[in-house]
């Protein structure tokens, strides 16, 4: 939803990205506690590092959308999201 708002107000978007404090949130994450102020960081750069990647599964004209030729989209502007590595979510 965020990569449409995005799209929608010509990158005009933000995401606030923010983690808990409440100890009653813990549940969320399947915790009686929520972690120290350094993990919940740690895990909220791990996200983000990941939803980039999500986005750039495809690249800005992929989706062709050509009723007339019955083409909807470039496959060969379109990603597989692999495997990612701590350091890259940084």
């Amino acid at each position: 939803m965020i990569a449409s708002l995005d799209h929608l107000s010509h990158g005009r978007a933000a995401w606030n990205i923010v983690t808990s404090g409440n100890k009653f949130e813990a549940t969320n994450f399947g915790d009686e506690e929520i972690p120290e102020h350094d993990a919940r960081y740690e895990r909220a750069r791990e996200f983000v590092g990941v939803m980039k990647r999500l986005w750039d599964t495809w690249e800005d004209d992929a989706f062709v959308r050509d009723k007339q030729s019955g083409i909807f989209a470039d496959t060969t502007k379109l990603h597989v999201l692999g495997a990612i590595s701590r350091s890259e979510a940084h």
